[in-house]
This record gives C-alpha cells, structure tokens and sequence, in this order.
C-alpha cells in the first residue's frame, strides 16, 4: 500500500483535499479510514474495491466536523483554537500517511489576520472583539494603548489563534488601541476606538467567509415580540403549559464605506448568526434574503437586516 501525492498543510477544506492510494495487487478491498488526530476520531471509512488507483476527496468529510463558534476565552489572553485547523491521518489497509493540518480557510501559508472586516473597528462599553490569526512559523501579538500602557505578548507558538479584545482593555486615559500582529517578517494592525453606544443598539456575530467570527453593533429600528402559548383548560380554568417566544429585530448599520459594506453583507449568506448580550451567544436566523442600502450622497452607504431569535418555554432576547 503506498500514497502517491497528499495534500500540502493548511490546505483548506473549502476546495478539494486529494489523496492517492496505490492498492497491493493481491488486495481485493482497500478499507480506507479518515482521522482526526487531537481526539484520535474517525471522520470517515470507505472501502474501494478491485481499483487499480484510488483518488479521493476528503474535503465533504472535513467540513462536516468544522464546529466554529464564539471563542470561549475571557481577557486579553491568547488562545489555541481548534475549530479552525485538523490535524488528519488518512490509512489505507493500515497503512498510515503523514499527518497533515488542515484548515477552515483558505491560506496561501502565510501569516496572516483572518478577517474580511475594516482594520478600524469600535467598541462600546462591554463590548469585545475577537482577532483570528494564523501563524505556522509562531508571532507575536501586542495591544498598544494610544499612551503605551498595554502589551499582550504571545509567548508560544499557534498556528490559529484568537485574542479577545475588550472595551475595558483600551486604557482609561486613551481612547483607542492598536493590535499589533506580527509574524515571519509580516506586521498587521487593528485599531480599536473607543465609543459610546445608544441604549436600543444590538451587537451580532456571525461567521465570515474568512472562516471567523466577526462583530458589529447595529442600531434597533424596531423589535415586534411573539409569544405562542400552550394551553389548557382543566378544573381551574385555561393553564399555559408553556410558551414560547420570538423576537424579530429590525436593525440598521451606521453610515460606512464600501469595504464595511461588503463584510456586513457577508451576515445574510453566513450559516452562523448570534446575537451578543455580554457574554452570551444566542442563535439567530436572518430572515432577510438581501441587504437593504440606505445612500448619503452616492460614498457611504447603511445595511438594514431583520433578524429573528427563538426560545421555548423561556425569555428570548
């Protein structure tokens, strides 16, 4: 048994992940396994039969156990995420490959932020962002207050990261800070700016094409709650069982160049939508098919969206 060609690292399971098998002569069934190393689980088995050279895409098996959501990380504190690359084995009779990593997003295998939002974001009172990187060779990460007052340092190799940027990181007497991510000879930077945020504003997450959780603060426009009851009628009278409710959110972006335009269009067609309320996460469906534009002058335009949240038997946001 022998592999012919595998794919290179951080390949990206977005597009096809090719392997080559060569099958023994007298091997009348080649039983090949696919398997996720960080949990030693199998992602997929197949059996090939009387082939003299099997080809075979393991990119639809791959996408299936990508799970990305919100990063679980409180303060300013790197962490390894693993939702965003596998480490695969692939074995052909027994017969193992080496281990390749595999990737959410497409990389030429360089370092690099992973994000398709503007590099100058907003954060209001309790408000944080998540900065995705990827780093084969390591980096470093430094958050520099206007003032200086503030470095992180990433002191271990990650080949995917997050650091988690909050409000309260930017330094009392400043009103911005600078991410500084830098890598094999490549520097990139986010500014933060601190701002003040209307009471009816709405934060939402959702998952971009890059392959991260990105943020943005929407203005509430209108907000139309639902509620379903389950009901009976017994010795006493009606009696709700339960109830469920659905909130549907109209809400508008501020004015923005075209580039901020662009990612926040990426919340209609993302499969990942949450609406942010501290810390907590809810699941929301986008119930818009398309972005609706608002002009000032023909050079900044404003997304609407509608966006709904479901919970039974309990409070919705």
């Amino acid at each position: 048994m022998k592999f012919l060609s595998i794919p290179d690292d951080f390949a990206p399971v977005s597009e096809a992940v090719i392997y080559t098998i060569l099958p023994e002569d007298d091997d009348p069934v080649t039983e090949v396994t696919v398997k996720e190393l960080s949990d030693n689980r199998t992602v997929a088995r197949l059996r090939f039969a009387q082939r003299e050279i099997i080809t075979l895409d393991i990119a639809p098996f791959l996408r299936r156990i990508f799970d990305v959501q919100p990063a679980l990380c409180a303060g300013s504190q790197p962490l390894y995420d693993t939702s965003r690359t596998k480490i695969i084995v692939v074995e052909a009779n027994g017969t193992a490959s080496d281990a390749r990593i595999f990737s959410l997003f497409a990389s030429d295998g360089l370092p690099r932020l992973i994000t398709t939002a503007p590099a100058e974001r907003t954060l209001g009172t309790g408000e944080f962002d998540d900065a995705a990187f990827f780093a084969p060779d390591g980096g470093n990460i430094f958050l520099v207050s206007d003032s200086g007052n503030r470095t992180i340092p990433l002191e271990r190799r990650y080949e995917a990261g997050i650091v988690r940027i909050s409000e309260s990181d930017i330094h009392p007497d400043d009103d911005s800070a600078t991410l500084i991510f830098s890598s094999a000879g490549r520097t990139q930077e986010l500014l933060y700016r601190r701002t003040l945020r209307p009471r009816d504003s709405v934060r939402v997450a959702w998952l971009s094409a890059s392959g991260a959780v990105e943020y943005y603060t929407f203005m509430r426009q209108k907000h139309t709650i639902t509620v379903d009851k389950n009901r009976f009628y017994g010795s006493q009278g009606y009696q709700t069982v339960s109830a469920d409710k659905e909130s549907l959110l109209d809400m508008v972006s501020d004015y923005e160049p075209r580039h901020a335009i662009e990612s926040l269009e990426e919340i209609v067609s993302s499969p990942r939508v949450w609406i942010v309320n501290g810390g907590l996460f809810t699941e929301a469906d986008v119930l818009s098919s398309q972005t609706v534009h608002r002009f000032d002058n023909g050079s900044l335009n404003s997304v609407s969206l509608r966006i709904r949240t479901r919970k039974r038997g309990e409070e919705s946001l």
